[in-house]
């Protein structure tokens, strides 16, 4: 699950990606079966800082009803490809 903490090490990780020029950064979420908060926003940050380079940004794969429900509260399933 992606839980606050283990945020910094996945924020990290994924602009290191942004940094060295990654169009799309594709995220299965198969096993994933709960997202904090702080991760969507992290998401959310990443997605911007892409656009902001012209990149096409997060693709979220096989995500599960209880995780798009989430994401579907914040409206950040709106703002990144979730599938």
């Amino acid at each position: 699950d992606l839980i606050s903490e283990t945020i910094y090490e996945f924020s990290d990780e994924m602009m290191a990606f942004v940094s060295v020029g990654v169009d799309t950064i594709i995220l299965d979420m198969q096993d994933v079966k709960y997202i904090s908060y702080k991760y969507m926003r992290t998401l959310l940050e990443i997605q911007i800082a892409m656009e902001n380079k012209g990149r096409k940004g997060i693709h979220l794969i096989k995500v599960s009803d209880a995780v798009r429900k989430e994401m579907d509260k914040t409206g950040i399933s709106e703002l990144l490809l979730v599938e």
